[in-house]
């Protein structure tokens, strides 16, 4: 990295993005809102006393930080955001420990670029510096735990590099970013030459979507030198230069490319070109969903429940792949457009930094903007926080005059009061993320801890608790005796609740354990004739009639169910897709 740095440069306002990161990605990268609520909770004062610190020592001058009314506008509109996130499952009855907790994305995204434009651009460079050390630091317990020296689950599945994520396309994207950050801040080769440790790993990931990523942003990187060196024609030394380092990028991309479909072809290949089109077929029924509430969506979480009964192909996808259609569909089109606002006017009330510019910030970011598009990267609190530093780091606050002969002091006073009202607001939702994630997982525990027949009745009593499907779906999993069972339906009796297929294909077992066959098999059938396309119900419930030895009347139903889904098969979309499942017809117990 650059050698030119000395470490009275970092400070605890430099140090605290690389340790909030670092402790998102030691949390399967900050999926679970406990973590992200953490995050917020920490980012939020530190970006209040980092304001409070930074006005008083400009009180007096004849400049202000930021404009004050796009300040107070941005803040409002954030603020307004945070509110509608929170209030949005209130709206249709889904409110929830899990729903309410999804307000973590956006509060922790919100903190993150508060906390981050408070930051002198030395002090931003020092940041990212200390990232892509810590970048380097990841890659090499990744290859440990890549060559099962250091063990760890989930990491490393099918031969594909996972790391903390546990899922090996936000790996993949998280690496390569890494790669471009330390190469671009090194200003050595030798420190150049640790960006083959984040190299490896994201091709240790076999992320395709994210070599196309990679691809598309050089492929830009390489016109756009391209257009410079045409435009300085007569530096001959300048073009053989640009023309050679066009020709290494080429020769490199084509290499990365040749191994990416060595190391997995040619299954991994043709698997690659199936989950695109999948991933299509994912955003066509997803904007499908959003047509039926698209104002305010469907509701965070919903997805899992909603998609078998849109989709129009098999797959199974309990987020759907597309960040920016997933946010749309948690919190409608008010909600997008609240956050398209207040990012608007954020990005208005800054401009370009014209000192100290950090390299390869730029790029990284729009990898990260380009992968989001057909995977659930925003669903990680560490990549929410990486493609904010990325956006904002060549960025600074807007000075102005202060405007119609207003006193510094009033402006810098109108400043501090918005930063605290904001600080409020975000701390206030970290903290009731975390609080719900908290009681959740305290629900689950007692499940386990206490069974299902002592937990019932506290499930019944907490509204926040009988809405959660990860709750239901748990208590219906746990149970097993007949006691059990009659006191899971008793409480789906009174609070009747659409959960996914394991809770579902669960609480057809508790009706058959607790003898009510022709309830069992009414759940089971409706769910297969408004879910063609969903194999594992289709799967659970051939297990379930062949398992319980359903009549024959039962047994044709399920089989004229089955015969219209296969015929669905071949139409369109579905029959873009090789890897559609017969499905299982109902086979008799062996005795």
């Amino acid at each position: 990295m650059a050698a030119s740095i000395s470490m009275h440069s970092f400070t605890i306002w430099t140090a605290a993005p690389a340790a909030i990161l670092a402790l998102l990605i030691a949390f399967q990268g900050g999926y679970f809102p406990a973590s992200m609520g953490i995050a917020t909770t920490v980012l939020a004062p530190l970006a209040a006393m980092r304001s409070r610190r930074r006005h008083l020592s400009e009180r007096g001058a004849n400049i202000a930080l930021h404009s004050s009314k796009t300040l107070i506008a941005t803040v409002a509109i954030a603020v307004c955001l945070l509110a509608w996130c929170a209030a949005r499952p209130l709206l249709d009855g889904i409110a929830s420990y899990e729903t309410l907790a999804a307000m973590a994305r956006p509060a922790l995204a919100i903190a993150t670029a508060t906390y981050w434009l408070q930051l002198s651009q030395a002090e931003k460079n020092s940041a990212i510096q200390l990232i892509a050390y810590e970048g380097v630091l990841f890659s090499v317990v990744a290859l440990l735990m890549f060559a099962r020296v250091l063990p760890y689950p989930g990491a490393v599945v099918d031969g594909r590099l996972q790391f903390t994520f546990q899922y090996a396309n936000t790996a993949g994207a998280y690496f390569a970013v890494m790669s471009c950050l330390v190469w671009s801040q090194a200003r050595t080769r030798g420190i150049k030459a640790l960006a083959a440790l984040p190299l490896a790993c994201t091709l240790l990931t076999q992320s395709m979507g994210t070599f196309a990523a990679a691809a598309i942003i050089g492929c830009a990187w390489m016109l756009k030198m391209l257009k410079q060196t045409r435009m300085k024609q007569e530096n001959t030394s300048q073009t053989k230069t640009t023309t050679t380092r066009i020709a290494i990028a080429v020769l490199g991309i084509g290499a990365l490319a040749v191994f990416a479909v060595c190391i997995g072809a040619p299954d991994r290949l043709d698997s690659a070109l199936q989950t695109g089109a999948e991933r299509l077929i994912q955003t066509m029924d997803g904007t499908r969903a959003l047509a039926s509430a698209p104002l305010i969506g469907i509701g965070p979480q919903q997805w899992r429940v909603v998609h078998p009964r849109v989709q129009s192909a098999q797959y199974t996808a309990n987020v759907i792949h597309n960040s920016y259609l997933g946010f749309t569909l948690s919190y409608g089109l008010i909600g997008t457009a609240m956050a398209v606002l207040c990012m608007a006017t954020l990005w208005n009330g800054t401009v370009k930094a014209t000192e100290n510019r950090i390299p390869g910030t730029y790029a990284a970011a729009a990898l990260l903007l380009l992968h989001a598009l057909v995977d659930f990267d925003l669903s990680f609190g560490s990549m929410i926080v990486l493609l904010v530093l990325m956006l904002l780091s060549n960025r600074a606050p807007a000075s102005s005059e202060s405007a119609l002969g207003s006193p510094a002091n009033t402006i810098t006073h109108v400043s501090v009061a918005a930063y605290a009202v904001l600080g409020i607001a975000l701390l206030a939702s970290g903290a009731s993320a975390l609080s719900f994630d908290v009681c959740e997982n305290q629900f689950l525990s007692d499940i386990q801890a206490l069974g299902p027949r002592s937990a019932s009745p506290q499930i019944a009593a907490d509204p926040l608790a009988r809405n959660d499907q990860t709750v239901r779906t748990r208590l219906y999993e746990s149970c097993t005796t007949p006691d059990e069972c009659e006191a899971a339906i008793e409480l789906y009796d009174a609070f009747p609740l659409a959960v996914a297929t394991p809770g579902m294909t669960a609480l057809a077992r508790c009706l058959y354990t607790a003898d009510r066959p022709e309830d069992a098999e009414l759940l089971l059938l409706s769910t297969l004739q408004a879910q063609p396309y969903n194999v594992a119900a289709y799967t659970q419930a051939a297990d379930l009639f062949a398992h319980y030895d359903v009549n024959e009347q039962t047994e044709q139903r399920y089989e004229t169910l089955r015969t219209r889904s296969l015929d669905y098969l071949a139409a369109w979309p579905a029959n873009l897709l090789n890897n559609q499942q017969e499905l299982p017809r109902i086979e008799a117990q062996q005795p």
